[in-house]
C-alpha cells in the first residue's frame, strides 16, 4: 500500500478562476505544475491543459505525452479531484483511479468533468502502478 501511495507522481494544480467578461464562460488558469517524482517526470509530461465551464459544470482537459520509446499500457493511472470556491474537496467518492494507456512517444488527451456545479478548481494526479 505504501508503494502505491508513494507512487503519486505528478500533481497538476489548477487554482484561481478568471471571468471572461464578454461571455458566460469562466476560464481557469494554472498557478503551478508540481512534479513530485523525478523518474516519472522523465517518462511522461503534461504538454497542455485547459478548463472551461459547460452548463455550469467544470470541464478539465489534460494532454499527457509519453517521452519514452516504451509502451506504458496499463502502467499508469490518473484521477481528478474537484474543489469548491473555498478550496474544499467535493465528490471525494467519485475521485477514482482510472487506467492510462500510452504508446511509445504518443500523447493522450484526458477530459474530466466535475460532478457538481459547485466545483471551481481541480487537481490532476498521475501515478505509475507498482507491481507487487
Amino acid at each position: 500500500m505504501s508503494k502505491i501511495i508513494s507512487a503519486i507522481c505528478v500533481l497538476l494544480m489548477l487554482v484561481g478562476c478568471t471571468k471572461n467578461q464578454s461571455s458566460n464562460n469562466l476560464l481557469t488558469k494554472p498557478d503551478k505544475i508540481i512534479i513530485n517524482n523525478i523518474p516519472l517526470s522523465k517518462k511522461v509530461k503534461i504538454t497542455s491543459f485547459s478548463t472551461r465551464f459547460v452548463n455550469n459544470i467544470l470541464e478539465a482537459y489534460i494532454e499527457v505525452q509519453n517521452l519514452s520509446k516504451q509502451n506504458y499500457n496499463g502502467k499508469f493511472e490518473y484521477r481528478f479531484k474537484w474543489y469548491d470556491k473555498e478550496k474544499y474537496e467535493i465528490g471525494q467518492e467519485l475521485s477514482i483511479w482510472k487506467p492510462l494507456f500510452l504508446d511509445a512517444l504518443d500523447s493522450k488527451k484526458i477530459t474530466g468533468f466535475s460532478s457538481t456545479e459547485k466545483a471551481e478548481s481541480f487537481k490532476f494526479y498521475i501515478r505509475e502502478i507498482q507491481k507487487l
